[in-house]
């Protein structure tokens, strides 16, 4: 089912699911994977990788269907399935995917200068702070 996402993308942004990352999301107690549909279409795929009170988050959304806006309910949907344990939400983006830097910041996630080791943005939610205070 989730392989049915990537059918036909063509961003080059994400590599495709294969039988170790699938292992890997789905028998890790520290791994939230959440498949979004449309009817019973799958549309999205949300990946939180939970340490402590930090998930770092990946999102995917069909490629034909980026840009319409589904950003905001996928993430908000997302985040009520954490672990109440999680207090802050980070996301490691490519300074070159100006549309997910966008949807990020647009949500209330907020850039930092710094970067991780492999030169990616590191952007934060603070899940503690009321949401009028990300906007």
């Amino acid at each position: 089912m989730v392989e049915s996402l990537f059918v036909g993308d063509t961003s080059g942004e994400v590599a495709p699911p294969n039988q170790t990352w699938w292992k890997y999301v789905t028998s890790s107690e520290n791994v939230r994977g959440i498949l979004h549909f449309d009817d019973d279409q799958p549309i999205a795929f949300t990946q939180f990788d939970v340490e402590g009170d930090v998930a770092s988050v990946s999102v995917f959304i069909r490629e034909h269907l980026r840009g319409r806006g589904l950003f905001k309910s996928i993430i908000a949907q997302a985040i009520t399935l954490l672990p109440p344990s999680v207090k802050t939400i980070s996301a490691y983006i490519s300074d070159a995917n100006h549309p997910s830097i966008s949807a990020f910041q647009k949500f209330g996630f907020e850039g930092r200068l710094a970067r991780d080791d492999d030169g990616l943005l590191i952007f934060t939610f603070d899940l503690a702070r009321p949401a009028s205070d990300h906007s």
